[in-house]
Parts: C-alpha cells; structure tokens; sequence
C-alpha cells in the first residue's frame, strides 16, 4: 500500500502542488527557512544581555517545472500545448498583482504568502517546459483597533505592520475624500 501512495505521490494524483491558482507539474524543491531576532543590549560590565526574541514571518522557496505534457493532463485527456506561455503570464500577474497567495507544498498550505522574487532561467534543455524559483515571505495581516480615550472618544486606526487597503475602490475613495475637503 505504501508503494502505491508513494507512487500516487510522485505522480502528483494525491495533492496537486499550487502557488495561489497555479498548478504545478512537479516541485524540485522546496526550502523553509524559519527565523527569529534575538535583541539584546549593553550593560555597565561591557556584556550584552539577551532580552527578548521574536519570530521573524516565515521565509519559503521553491523551485518547479510546468510542462506542455503533465501526466495529469494525458490522463484527463485535456492537452494544454501552450501550458508553460500560461504558466509564464501567471507568474508575471502573480508578481504584478502584490497579493497574499496561498501556496500548497509538500508539508502543509501556506497562508498569506508574499511574493519576493520569481527566477526563470531559460535552458535549451527544458524543451516545452518552463523551470522557475520563487521565494515567498508570509505577511502578518493585522485587524483594526478600536481605542477609546479617558474621555470616551474612540480613535479608529490600523495596527503597526498592517498592509493597507490599496484595491482600487478605496484608493477612489480616499481620492473623493480629499477632494471634497
């Protein structure tokens, strides 16, 4: 039974690899790379004292291959002979767009991941396919805070580190709003 799984795996039949929308033939390889600063400060004696540490967001690359001829496709009888031209554009409006991704990986789905670079390197060897690295950075997405004052007002702001609300209707807002003042 092992076998069979193991085999199904390598296939990609059990869970198909994804960055946001994007399926994936086949992932190379992955890296995870898990941070944390740790602070410190000098004392009288000329030693540092650690006194705190933090986690930094979670760091993730992968490298993978789209191809004209996934075996997934021959299965399904669905030919894409254009899948890598596809898989190119999707990666540059993936760029483009600036949005926290989902991305399925070998170890578990990571949420609110932030594209940081993408590579794709063109070989005379990759034939109908197309090879790229793209590096992830996870974004710590914050809610409002509702603060109130010793006189009851409540100040309406954003957290420290929130990614602010920049979808075209609220940027229209923001712009009628300042032209109304």
């Amino acid at each position: 039974m092992a076998i069979k799984v193991a085999l199904l795996d390598v296939f990609g039949l059990l869970v198909r690899k994804k960055i946001g929308f994007l399926e994936l033939d086949a992932v190379i390889s992955e890296t995870i790379n898990l941070n944390n600063t740790v602070t410190s400060a000098p004392i009288e004696t000329g030693e540092n004292v650690t006194d705190h540490v933090y986690n930094e967001p979670l760091e993730f690359s992968m490298e993978c291959i789209i191809s004209d001829s996934d075996v997934i496709r021959s299965f399904s009888f669905q030919t894409n002979p254009v899948a890598r031209i596809q898989a190119y554009e999707s990666l540059v409006d993936m760029w483009k767009g600036r949005t926290p991704l989902d991305v399925v990986a070998g170890y578990e789905v990571y949420s609110n991941m932030l594209i940081t670079s993408i590579s794709i390197p063109r070989a005379n060897e990759d034939g109908d396919s197309i090879r790229f690295t793209v590096s992830f950075i996870q974004a710590n997405i914050l809610e409002s805070v509702f603060l109130s004052d010793k006189s009851g007002r409540i100040n309406v702001g954003r957290k420290q580190g929130t990614i602010a609300n920049n979808s075209i209707t609220a940027i229209a807002q923001r712009t009628l709003e300042r032209l109304r003042a």
